[in-house]
């Protein structure tokens, strides 16, 4: 029986089959080949195909011919839709023509509209930034070139596309420095407050403390803690070379109370400073108000000062007492009217404090060894 399957496989291959027919019948190292019988095989194979497919058609003939009426229907079918459908590719030739052509050319446009407005975006918002950083260049003032450099920043901020633009990435590098000299500016300023300083000084100090609070809050208490600290540590030194004597000590007392009063200076021009709003929308803020410098000033500068001066005192006091040094029983002679120069130069030295505050009795309880 014919193996129809064989030849409707897809990979049934026709010269495998064809050499397997010859190989049945001879041999490859056969001299003469016979293919008579092969071909008398295939052929009796298509004859027996071609026999099924007559059977096939004779028995199945109403389905055929009604399956070839079906296909004329739709053939009819079809030719009927010939008109519309050439109205159909008609209006969409002309669809193409008169409203696709022009939305791509429009959307071309478009595209090409929005490139153009951001690069139209970056050089404005590189002209405001030339702006700010020429307007930088040109100021003097500590407060003002914080605020502008702060301005720098917010706006790199909100314009990030800037860091492509190779002469922002250039300036980004001069503003740096320009913010660290600024730094070291004002914080110089900051720590060169005296009991002398005149008004164009405070002036300048008040603009260091300003531009510092912009730039770097921690920086400012850092400052003033430097300043303060550093009156106390001359306060100090002077206080080690004069308790010899009653009259050096109070010498020293009257240098001490300037020391005091450049510390009220400062924490006057701190108390009165106000940083800048950045926007409209915001509101300026005392730098009293902001967390470090509260901090400091809760315990009162010159509070701080005179209660490190005092236990200065005393330990050196003790000292002399210790050693029995000269000039020891002077100063216990005059143990009250020591005590009077102190409280005096206590409220000299400013601050709000006076002769009876809790700072006087302080610097009064230093001398209490000498009784």
């Amino acid at each position: 029986m014919l193996d129809i399957d064989q030849f409707l496989d897809a990979e049934f291959d026709p010269v495998a089959y064809a050499n397997q027919l010859v190989l049945q019948t001879s041999s490859s190292r056969d001299e003469d080949i016979d293919l008579d019988i092969p071909i008398k095989k295939i052929s009796y194979d298509v004859q027996h195909l071609d026999d099924q497919v007559r059977t096939l058609c004779r028995d199945n003939h109403k389905e055929l011919l009604s399956r070839v009426a079906d296909v004329s229907t739709k053939e009819d079918t079809l030719k009927a839709l010939e008109t519309p459908m050439k109205d159909v590719n008609s209006s969409y030739k002309k669809l193409q023509t008169d409203v696709l052509g022009p939305y791509y050319q429009a959307d071309n446009l478009y595209s090409a509209l929005k490139r153009v407005h951001h690069t139209t975006d970056l050089l404005r918002s590189l002209t405001w930034y030339l702006y700010l950083a020429v307007q930088l260049n040109n100021t003097s003032d500590m407060a003002g070139s914080a605020s502008l450099i702060r301005d720098l920043h917010t706006h790199s901020k909100i314009h990030p596309g800037l860091a492509s633009l190779q002469i922002f990435r250039d300036h980004q590098k001069l503003l740096k420095e320009a913010d660290k000299k600024l730094t070291l500016r004002c914080v110089s300023s900051i720590k060169s407050v005296s009991s002398v300083s005149t008004s164009a000084e405070r002036t300048a100090i008040s603009s260091a403390i300003v531009g510092l609070a912009i730039l770097d809050e921690r920086q400012l208490a850092s400052a003033v803690q430097s300043a303060l600290s550093n009156y106390i540590s001359q306060s100090i030194s002077l206080l080690a070379r004069s308790v010899n004597s009653d009259e050096s000590l109070e010498h020293a007392m009257h240098t001490i109370s300037q020391h005091s009063r450049a510390v009220s200076t400062l924490g006057t021009l701190l108390s009165r400073a106000v940083v800048p709003a950045e926007g409209d929308d915001k509101s300026a803020t005392p730098v009293s108000e902001l967390p470090r410098i509260a901090d400091l000033l809760d315990s009162n500068l010159n509070s701080k000062f005179w209660r490190d001066v005092a236990s200065a005192l005393n330990l050196r006091i003790k000292e002399r007492i210790t050693r029995a040094t000269p000039g020891l029983k002077s100063l216990q002679q005059n143990h009250a009217r020591l005590e009077t120069v102190v409280a005096e130069a206590v409220s000299r030295g400013g601050g709000g404090l006076t002769v009876d505050g809790m700072e006087a009795k302080v610097m009064k309880g230093a001398l209490a060894p000498l009784k």
